[in-house]
C-alpha cells in the first residue's frame, strides 16, 4: 500500500515543476482577466488544503508531545520546544503563522477516547467539515475558534456558532436549507461574524482573572551579580500605572525646562551622577555654569539625555525612591529589618510596598 507521504510527495513534485513552468516563461502575463482571476482562486484553493494538511499533523504532533517523560516527547525527540516552534521550524513559516497552526489544530483535532481507542468528535466538526473540502484556511479556523473559544464553554452554544460559521464560510445559509445567501467570505469577514457571535454568547465579555492576579503579583530582589541586583516581578495594573505616570513625570520632554527633573550638582559618591537633592521646579538660567551629572551632558531645556530610556526610567525611580520617605504617610518602624535613612528627615524608615511608594511620590 503506498503511503500518503508517498502520494503528496509525487503531487508536490508535479506542482513544483508545473509552477516552475509557469514562472519560467511568460504564461501569466497574456491570460485574459478572467483567466487571471481564475488561477487567483486556484492558486488560493491550492493553499487552503495545504493549510488543512499542516492542521492535521500539527494535530498529531501535539498528541505524541503529551507523553509524561520530556525525554520521549516528538518535540524533544526533533530539537524543538514547543509544538509551535517544530512547526514554525519544518513548515519554514514565522511564529505568528506557526502558532494560529496550532490554535486551528485544538479546534479540529479529533481526540481519540483512552478506553476504546475511537475518534471522538473535533471541537468544531462543522469547521473541519469545511478545512478538508478547501472552503477555509488555518486563518479561518484559528479566528473562529479564538472567539468562540473565549466566549463560551457550553459545548451546545459552540456547536450552534461552529454550524452557522461554517455554513457562512461555504455561501449558504444553515437555516435556508442550504440555499446560497451571499458570496464567500474572507477571513477577517468570518472574524468579525465569530465576534458578532462571541457577544452573543458571552455579553458581559470574559471574566476577569483577578483571583490569578493576585496571585501572581509580586517583586522580587535578585543577588547581586557585576554590580547590579536584578529586578523581576508582575504588578496590578493600577500599580505599574502610576509607576509609570512617576517616570513620566520626570521623563517627559515638556519638563525638561520646568518641573521634576535631572538634578544638578552630583556629589561624590552617587552611582550615576544623580544629585542627592530634591527635585526643583525652578528653570535653569541663561548663562549659568551650574555642573550637570554625565549622564546627562546639557542642562534641562538645552538638549535631551543621551542615555536611552532603560537608563533614564531606572533614574527615575531611584529619584522616587530618595523622595518618598519625605511624605507623611511614609511607615516608619524601629524594627531590625533593611532600612534607608532620609537625608531630609533624621530619622529610619523601613521600606514600604511598591503601591505605597507610588501613592506617597504622586501626592507630593
Amino acid at each position: 500500500m503506498e503511503s500518503p507521504v508517498d502520494t503528496l510527495r509525487d503531487l508536490a513534485s508535479r506542482l513544483g515543476a508545473a509552477v516552475t513552468s509557469v514562472l519560467a516563461g511568460d504564461d501569466v502575463r497574456g491570460l485574459s482577466d478572467a483567466d487571471l482571476r481564475a488561477l487567483l482562486e486556484v492558486a488560493g484553493d491550492i493553499g487552503r488544503r495545504s493549510d488543512a494538511l499542516v492542521i492535521e499533523a500539527t494535530a498529531q504532533v501535539a498528541v505524541r508531545s503529551e507523553i509524561g517523560a520530556i525525554a520521549e516527547r516528538f518535540t524533544t525527540r526533533h530539537g524543538a520546544r514547543t509544538v509551535a516552534e517544530l512547526v514554525q521550524r519544518t513548515t519554514r513559516v514565522s511564529g505568528q503563522v506557526a502558532r494560529s497552526f496550532v490554535r486551528a489544530a485544538n479546534a479540529v483535532a479529533q481526540p481519540v477516547a483512552i478506553t476504546t481507542g475511537q475518534a471522538l468528535p473535533a471541537a468544531f466538526p462543522a469547521m473541519r467539515a469545511a478545512l478538508a473540502d478547501g472552503v477555509v484556511g488555518v486563518d479561518a479556523v484559528a479566528a473562529v475558534a479564538s472567539a468562540i473559544d473565549g466566549a463560551t464553554r457550553d459545548a451546545s452554544h459552540r456547536h450552534a456558532a461552529d454550524e452557522e460559521l461554517a455554513a457562512s464560510a461555504r455561501g449558504i445559509g444553515a437555516d435556508r436549507g442550504g440555499m446560497a445567501a451571499g458570496p464567500l467570505p474572507c477571513a477577517d469577514e468570518l472574524r468579525a461574524q465569530a465576534s458578532v457571535w462571541a457577544m452573543y454568547l458571552d455579553p458581559d465579555g470574559a471574566e476577569p482573572a483577578d483571583a490569578a492576579a493576585m496571585r501572581r503579583r509580586g517583586l522580587t530582589f535578585g543577588r547581586a551579580r557585576d554590580g547590579v541586583i536584578p529586578l523581576r516581578g508582575e504588578l496590578l495594573p493600577d500599580v505599574a500605572g502610576q509607576l509609570q505616570r512617576l517616570c513620566d513625570s520626570i521623563l517627559n520632554p515638556k519638563n525638561r525646562t520646568a518641573g521634576p527633573s535631572f538634578r544638578p550638582d552630583p556629589e561624590p559618591g552617587d552611582d550615576d551622577g544623580m544629585a542627592r537633592h530634591p527635585p526643583t521646579s525652578a528653570p535653569a538660567r541663561s548663562g549659568s555654569t551650574t555642573r550637570w551629572p554625565r549622564s546627562c551632558r546639557s542642562p534641562p531645556g538645552r538638549a535631551s539625555c543621551p542615555r536611552s530610556a532603560a537608563p533614564r526610567r531606572r533614574s527615575s525611580c531611584r529619584s522616587h525612591a530618595m523622595t518618598s520617605p519625605r511624605a507623611a504617610a511614609w511607615p516608619t518602624s524601629t524594627a531590625s529589618t533593611p532600612r534607608c535613612r532620609s537625608r531630609w528627615r533624621d530619622r529610619w524608615r523601613a521600606p514600604a510596598v511598591c503601591s505605597v511608594s507610588c501613592a506617597t511620590s504622586a501626592g507630593e
